[in-house]
């Protein structure tokens, strides 16, 4: 019986989602032919000026959806929509400052938590993410292939559970958290290849996504926020409406993707391949636009700055990490050397600053143009027993988090 009534809430529960799904069509459709009378009552020359200015006020609507059909790829209307939300950000980009509660430099962090929400049978945390906003809720995923939401404010683990089939026993690769969601949502993704959208709180998967045969290796959330670009060690990355529960396109490299990032702007997107190859690609035709691959060396991760024209990248078998620009590449900002190979790197909110996680150690630099000054932060010893797998700081930058690839801790620390 209980097989069965856990059988019967799940069927509900997509019953639900669908009804959902099928009323936002509805509603979209009445209105349509409520315009569509309106538009035929119009002389001939004013169709196409009112044409215009309708798709602009729908498109400037943040609710807005249309019904998408799977692997119909990235359609004309999103591509209005990508751009319209570009040159938005361009223009905010510019006037974007820190709130004067910001701390003028991200160093003298020092420990404030420990937490072992991971199980001590198969240590090792894979990857995590602090909630944009709630920044007390911190989750992540291990090896042991559970995922735990914690709640760092109360200091206590809020949920855990195993969210794929637990007789496979697959390792959590990616957890992140869904932005824009009122309620707390997150992507996650398996070592086999399975990955979902979940509601965090009541363990409940609304969305499976099975397109990929091996590994998760990262994700990228497209500024419009329900749309999200997933890599493999299958050599694909696909691309996904999360609300719709869509695959819209699947793309492939010819090696292993390692890692995923949009540009902040959400028109380019860089793959990093395991070979090192880095390559930029413009979203709307996937037409690539640069390749950087004169380093060689298994990647591991890439992130952007908010700024939109630097990112860094990590080499798991080099001890440095690069800086680049999108207006010189091919050719490395500044390289950042390290005692140890590097595994993590992640800007800041401001793209002020870069946090690095090599070997058992954190290390934060200042941005700058030149980043000829070494690190204004070093803490040589954050995991004792295992090598740093990802490092991030909270959204006011008071908070740096960090994660053990061969030990079971999430380490928070504060100025």
């Amino acid at each position: 019986m209980r097989k069965s009534l856990e059988q019967t809430r799940r069927e509900l529960s997509q019953a639900l989602y669908q009804h959902d799904a099928a009323c936002r069509v509805i509603c979209r459709l009445m209105k349509e032919k409520e315009e569509i009378g309106k538009m035929l009552a119009l002389s001939h020359e004013k169709v196409e000026e009112y044409k215009s200015q309708l798709a602009s006020q729908v498109d400037q609507k943040p609710g807005f959806v249309r019904e998408e059909k799977p692997d119909e790829g990235i359609y004309k209307e999103l591509v209005v929509r990508m751009e319209k939300l570009c040159d938005s950000l361009q223009h905010q980009r510019k006037e974007l400052k820190p709130p004067a509660d910001y701390p003028k430099q991200l160093t003298g962090y020092q420990e404030k938590a420990k937490y072992a929400g991971h199980d001590s049978t198969k240590p090792g945390i894979l990857d995590f993410d602090i909630h944009p906003l709630q920044e007390n809720y911190i989750l992540s995923g291990g090896r042991d292939s559970k995922v735990v939401l914690l709640d760092h404010a109360k200091g206590s683990v809020v949920k855990k559970f195993e969210p794929f089939d637990s007789k496979k026993q697959r390792a959590i690769t990616v957890a992140r958290f869904v932005p824009g969601m009122t309620e707390l949502y997150g992507l996650l993704g398996a070592s086999d290849g399975s990955a979902g959208l979940w509601n965090l709180e009541e363990s409940r998967e609304t969305y499976a996504i099975k397109c990929h045969t091996a590994g998760i290796t990262d994700l990228s959330f497209q500024p419009l926020n329900e749309y999200v670009a997933i890599s493999s060690k299958d050599k694909s990355w696909s691309f996904h409406n999360l609300l719709q529960g869509v695959k819209l396109a699947q793309f492939h490299e010819d090696q292993e993707i390692k890692s995923i990032q949009f540009q902040p702007d959400g028109l380019m997107l860089l793959t990093g391949l395991k070979d090192g190859t880095i390559k930029l690609y413009d979203v709307r035709s996937h037409q690539q636009i640069a390749i950087v691959d004169s380093f060689k060396g298994e990647l591991s991760q890439i992130t952007f700055s908010n700024k939109g024209l630097n990112f860094a990248v990590a080499w798991s078998t080099s001890d440095i990490a690069r800086v680049f620009n999108l207006r010189k590449l091919g050719k490395e900002v500044y390289e950042l050397k390290h005692d140890s190979n590097v595994q993590s790197v992640c800007f800041d909110k401001y793209g002020q600053t870069l946090v690095t996680g090599a070997g058992q150690g954190l290390n934060v630099y200042q941005a700058s143009k030149q980043w000829t000054e070494g690190p204004i932060y070093t803490n040589n010893k954050a995991h004792e027993n295992g090598i740093v797998s990802a490092a991030r700081f909270s959204g006011s930058g008071r908070m740096l988090v960090s994660a053990g690839s061969e030990d079971r801790f999430l380490k928070v620390f504060e100025l």
